[in-house]
C-alpha cells in the first residue's frame, strides 16, 4: 500500500508511517484517497509529502499531507481546505488522523 502512495507523493520515513498505519490500520482505506486527490488537485507544480508530525509537548503523533511549492500560491489554504471538508466527516470515525496543510517551506 506504501508502494501505490509513493507512486503520488513523497514519502521520507517510510518506516514511520508503517508504524503509524500498524497502530491504527483503520487509515488504511482513506490514505491512498486522499493522497491521489491531492496529488490531481495540486499536480506536477507541487510536492506533496506525507509524514509523520510528532507533538515535542505530549505523546500526540499524526499522518501529515504536507502541500509545497516553490512560488505558493494565494488560494492554497482555501484549496487544502476543500480537500479537507471533502474528507472530514470519514476520517473523523477513525482512530487516526491526518492534517492536510502546508509548512510553507520550499520543496527538496
Amino acid at each position: 500500500m506504501l508502494r501505490a502512495i509513493s507512486a503520488l507523493v513523497q514519502v521520507p520515513n517510510p518506516g514511520d508511517i508503517r508504524g503509524y498505519l500498524s497502530r491504527f490500520p483503520d487509515m488504511l482505506s482513506i490514505l491512498p484517497c486522499i493522497c491521489f486527490h491531492v496529488a490531481i488537485e495540486f499536480g506536477v507544480n507541487s510536492q506533496i509529502s506525507l509524514e509523520l508530525f510528532r507533538d515535542r509537548e505530549s505523546e500526540d503523533r499524526y499522518l501529515v499531507l504536507y502541500v509545497r511549492q516553490n512560488i505558493y500560491a494565494k488560494n492554497i489554504m482555501k484549496q487544502l481546505e476543500k480537500i479537507w471538508l471533502n474528507f472530514e466527516p470519514e476520517i473523523a470515525e477513525r482512530k487516526g488522523w491526518i492534517n492536510i496543510t502546508t509548512d510553507y517551506r520550499s520543496p527538496y
